[in-house]
């Protein structure tokens, strides 16, 4: 596969999971009667180096991966050989602090922290955590965005 190829499917894939979690927040809030906010997020940050403790670990220069952001998340950069870095124990404050607050409020929300927005169903959004700590669009434009929310409402297989 050439580098054009595997730059433009990452970007489609990076687009379809972001509209993918948006459409899937508006589909809970829908169906929960709206009863609590919905919180969503995008990570954007790669972690350094490669966990050799969890086989289980992507190898090094894959980029952003499914489940990266869980050492951040619950502040638990400890237990692992990567090589942290302070910005890496900035983030992981930050987002272990996200997580804090909703666990005791249901309101990631707090002082001195980037305000993170409830989803609106009418303005397809996520929260992007990471790399910058700021909402960023569900696609990279409204176009992509449509074509990806009318091709996966139409998917019929139950997963």
């Amino acid at each position: 596969m050439d580098a054009e190829a595997a730059a433009q499917y990452i970007a489609y894939a990076r687009d379809d999971e972001r509209a993918s979690t948006f459409l899937w927040g508006t589909r809970f809030k829908e169906t929960a009667g709206n009863r609590s906010p919905v919180y969503n997020y995008w990570w954007t940050h790669v972690p350094p180096g490669s966990d050799t403790t969890n086989p289980i670990e992507p190898a090094n220069g894959v980029g952003v991966y499914h489940g990266a952001e869980k050492y951040y998340l619950f502040g638990n950069l400890y237990g692992t050989d990567r090589p942290w870095t302070d910005a890496d124990h900035a983030i992981a404050d930050t987002t272990s602090s996200y997580v804090a607050n909703f666990a005791a409020t249901g309101n990631p929300n707090g002082r001195r922290l980037p305000a993170w927005p409830a989803l609106r169903t009418s303005k397809p959004l996520s929260m992007e955590l990471g790399d910058r700590f700021a909402t960023l669009p569900a696609a990279d434009s409204d176009a992509k965005y449509a074509f990806l929310q009318q091709y996966l409402e139409n998917q019929t297989a139950a997963f």
